[in-house]
């Protein structure tokens, strides 16, 4: 499965190349959200939009290199960097199969860098956000327990003796751990969203760095 999945993404990644090659570029990222109103060049030279500098070129599939890309084509570089950059892509250029090899698993995981902004975000978010876990966790673990002695008691006294006000504990804590599920659905959900956007994105890194 893995093999099938990585050929249909080369063969996507060469036909994308095709479209490159004919000047198709009206399904490539524009770059436009990296175009600052105040700089002197990248208008002038088709850095970003329809049929841009950053269509061309683009290969990245995750969000901080997109971002990293835009950063380079938008600001000038010292000379020693521009003859380390020229290098790179000449060594780069004698290697097409490692490219493509190395490409074709981060496009499985491919983010924006909306979704990189987030899980950094997330990851620098205060230490309040964890003591509310911890808070909604000390409430939890109490309840459990009181639930678990009012449903013995209800069987006891309700389903063992007949005696149906056994039920009063149990409807309590029912309606109790209601209203605390009510407080702490938003959290989990939170939660959820969070790790499965991230392990997507970590997912991405993962797969090219073990192509490294």
């Amino acid at each position: 499965e893995n093999h099938r999945r990585h050929a249909a993404f080369l063969k996507e990644l060469n036909e994308r190349e095709v479209c490159r090659l004919e000047n198709d570029l009206s399904d490539f990222p524009t770059g436009e959200a990296y175009v600052r109103g105040d700089h002197p060049y990248p208008s002038d030279l088709d850095v970003f939009g329809q049929h841009s500098l950053f269509q061309l070129i683009n290969r990245t599939t995750t969000g901080s290199g997109e971002a990293l890309l835009a950063a380079w084509l938008s600001a000038p570089a010292t000379r020693d960097v521009i003859l380390e950059r020229q290098q790179a892509v000449k060594e780069l250029s004698l290697e097409l199969d490692w490219r493509q090899h190395f490409q074709a698993p981060g496009m499985e995981f491919s983010h924006t860098r909306r979704d990189f902004d987030k899980l950094l975000a997330w990851m620098e978010k205060p230490v309040s956000f964890r003591q509310r876990q911890l808070k909604y966790l000390l409430l939890i673990i109490p309840l459990s327990v009181l639930s678990t002695f009012a449903l013995i008691y209800f069987f006891i006294e309700s389903l063992g003796r007949g005696n149906l006000s056994g039920a009063i504990p149990l409807v309590t804590m029912l309606l109790v751990n209601g209203f605390v599920l009510r407080a702490v659905k938003p959290l989990a959900e939170e939660i959820l969203e969070n790790i499965q956007r991230d392990i997507k994105i970590l997912n991405a890194y993962q797969s090219l760095i073990l192509k490294v």
